[in-house]
């Protein structure tokens, strides 16, 4: 068990890449044609094997890799002293190279600066640039989409995780009881990555995996409307059932916490249950607020399970309550589209000033003074016309 069995059953070709003929088609089509100065961006969800593609066309080349990983940590010096040189040199024992920059949009928001590196290292490389990223709509890699040929992978359907999962196994030596991969399979919601590491944990030390084998993974699947889960968390009786309601609610912990917080005092309504209910719900909310300060995610854990013991406090008869929306989602939900505007023009800003978004939002009436007497900033900012009315309406 010492060895990861993601490493050890990672694509060897790309004949093995599960489930994105497409993309894999396309990549080796790219490659045909490709000529310097011209990226390939790579796209998709996590665990969709955009790397991996990667890598095994590269073996199948017998070419080398250069890479850039968000992981690394590097200054943008150390970035552009190592995309120069990759750039520039041929391997001395491969055929060719492939520069590849897992990713990207993470470096970019680490590393000021990093977006016009890159830039410049796809326009003078002598070998292919890869540049991987999950979001192909993120603001901060929009500059380099259009030096690059853009190439969408997708979630690895859930059969085609069950048919490799099974594989593993039988290459392990693992029995089956019952439907743990296909549990397995629903859960990891298309990353084949997580599903295989997921794997790897509920069988260490087994030879035989059972779906009861997989509780302790603390799995979330994300379909459970909330207003399912609600009458769990409250009137369960059962604090593993109501547990299990909060993990696969389609909401995150936070926000039901905020739900529980508002409706709370019109669902136990006795004295005593309702003293020890907010006691209860106040150490809930010390856990959230170390998740948020020491991100550490340990605590998430406790959060969750404190949340769950509301569902021993006694409520009304009623078997149906009219929950009410937290004001603080309300507001958030009214504001998002303002709050979008807002980001995407601190962000072209910053691009230019090399300062922060957190920053440019601060001074947003410093710069709304600035562009009424420049005009033409806001064309060479890329401003849009959406953009334009929310700065002369607030």
């Amino acid at each position: 068990m010492n060895e990861l069995w993601i490493e050890k059953y990672s694509p060897r070709s790309s004949g093995d890449i599960i489930g994105q003929d497409l993309a894999v088609k396309e990549v080796l089509d790219r490659l045909k044609s490709w000529k310097p100065g011209k990226g390939i961006m790579v796209h998709g969800p996590s665990g969709c094997g955009k790397t991996a593609l990667i890598e095994s066309i590269a073996r199948e080349k017998g070419y080398d890799i250069t890479r850039l990983t968000a992981n690394q940590k590097l200054g943008n010096q150390e970035i552009t002293s190592i995309t120069q040189q990759a750039a520039k040199q041929m391997p001395l024992f491969a055929k060719g190279k492939f520069i590849l920059v897992d990713e990207a949009e993470v470096i970019i928001r680490l590393n000021r600066g990093a977006s016009a590196t890159l830039s410049t290292l796809i326009k003078e490389s002598r070998f292919p640039v890869f540049l991987i990223v999950n979001d192909v709509y993120n603001q901060r890699i929009r500059s380099l989409k259009n030096s690059c040929g853009i190439i969408k992978m997708k979630k690895v359907h859930m059969y085609d995780i069950m048919k490799r999962l099974k594989y593993i196994c039988e290459q392990q030596g693992i029995q089956l009881n019952g439907n743990p991969i296909r549990v397995l399979s629903k859960w990891s919601q298309g990353d084949m990555r997580s599903a295989i590491n997921d794997l790897q944990m509920a069988v260490q030390g087994k030879e035989i995996l059972e779906e009861k084998d997989l509780e302790f993974l603390g799995y979330r699947e994300r379909d459970t409307n909330v207003f399912d889960t609600l009458p769990k968390i409250f009137s369960s009786k059962n604090i593993k059932v109501s547990r299990k309601a909060i993990y696969e609610s389609s909401k995150d912990s936070d926000e039901l916490f905020l739900w529980v917080e508002t409706n709370l005092h019109n669902i136990i309504t006795t004295p005593e249950g309702l003293s020890k209910s907010f006691d209860v719900l106040s150490k809930a909310d010390i856990m959230r607020n170390r998740v948020r300060k020491q991100q550490n995610w340990r605590f998430k854990g406790y959060m969750v399970d404190l949340l769950s013991g509301i569902s021993l406090f006694k409520t009304e008869k009623s078997s149906f309550f009219q929950y009410k929306m937290p004001d603080k989602i309300m507001m958030l939900g009214r504001s998002k589209g303002s709050r979008q505007l807002r980001d995407s023009i601190a962000l072209k800003i910053g691009e230019k000033t090399h300062t922060s978004k957190k920053t440019i939002r601060s001074q947003l009436p410093l710069y709304k003074l600035i562009f009424a007497k420049n005009k033409n900033l806001l064309t060479s900012l890329e401003i849009t016309d959406d953009e334009k009315k929310f700065l002369k309406s607030h």
